[in-house]
């Protein structure tokens, strides 16, 4: 029997170094990429629950991996992290 299975993000908690607040998160799996904007200071939880990307299947078990960059955006140099 198929199984739809979601991933969902559903809080980004913004800990360690400032790196500025205007931040782009890059989520990449599933062969998809998904981005989101947000402005947020460090010390700070923004709750989003948004759906990154979902698949049906028919295994108990499944095993993907994921690629998580965070970035901030600057006018004259982007830290990634």
């Amino acid at each position: 029997m198929l199984k739809k299975i979601e991933f969902k993000l559903s809080k980004i908690k913004y800990k360690g170094k400032s790196i500025g607040d205007d931040i782009c998160v890059e989520i990449e799996i599933l062969d998809k990429i998904f981005r989101i904007n947000k402005r947020i200071k460090v010390g700070k939880t923004v709750k989003l629950n948004k759906e990154i990307g979902s698949f049906l299947t028919d295994q108990k078990a499944y095993i993907t991996e994921a690629k998580i960059t965070v970035i901030e955006k600057d006018i004259l140099f982007h830290e990634k992290g």
